[in-house]
Parts: structure tokens; sequence; C-alpha cells
């Protein structure tokens, strides 16, 4: 090895006889560095890919939610689904026999009220 400098080889640390410690090429640093950056943005870029394939592959549905319907849709409008109409009609029906359940509206809570 040479003593104190560099070698001509790239990616090698050659040891400072004078210091005791490693020398590391800048260049080689730089290089590492923007090679991770590449790496980064092709693996970011890959997953962008592959998101929008299944984004088109599945898209959104557009009708109601999927436990919704068309009673649930009367009684709660769109945004109730059939499981949370059948919970607070069974309930009503406990504690007042006979009752109906005409309307299921949400109230906003805290300091929206």
């Amino acid at each position: 090895m040479l003593a104190g400098g560099y070698d001509g080889r790239n990616h090698v640390a050659v040891l400072d006889a004078a210091q005791g410690e490693a020398i590391v090429n800048e260049p080689d640093l730089w290089m590492l560095s923007l090679n991770a950056f590449a790496a980064v943005v092709v693996l970011l870029s890959a997953l962008a890919v592959v998101l929008a394939a299944l984004v088109r592959l599945f898209p959104a549905r557009e009708a109601a939610p999927a436990g919704a319907t068309a009673s649930a849709a009367a009684v709660g409008g769109s945004t109730t689904d059939a499981a949370t109409v059948a919970a607070i009609q069974t309930a009503v029906e406990r504690a007042a026999p006979g009752a109906r359940v005409m309307e299921v509206r949400e109230v906003g809570t805290g300091a929206a009220r």
C-alpha cells in the first residue's frame, strides 16, 4: 500500500501513515450518495406505477356502501349502512315496544353542535 495517499483504485480507503486513519475519496462518497438517491427514486417510481395499475384495475365504487340497502337509504340517507339502521331499530324496539324509527341523522359532536 501507498503510505498517506490514494492508490488509484475506486472505493478503496488507504491508511495514512502519519495520522493512522483512513482517507476516503470524496468523489466516491458523492457517487455512493447519488447511487442511493437514484435507487430510492427508481423504487418509488416503480411503486407509483404499481399503485396506478391497481387503481385502474380496481376502481372505487360510486354506488352506495357495501352494506347499504334501499331501506337503509330511505331511512337514514345514503351514508348510513344497513347494519347501523338495524342496530338502531332493534335498540328502539327493545326500549319502547311498538315504536318505529322514522329518520336516522348524524349529529355533530363538541363545538360543532
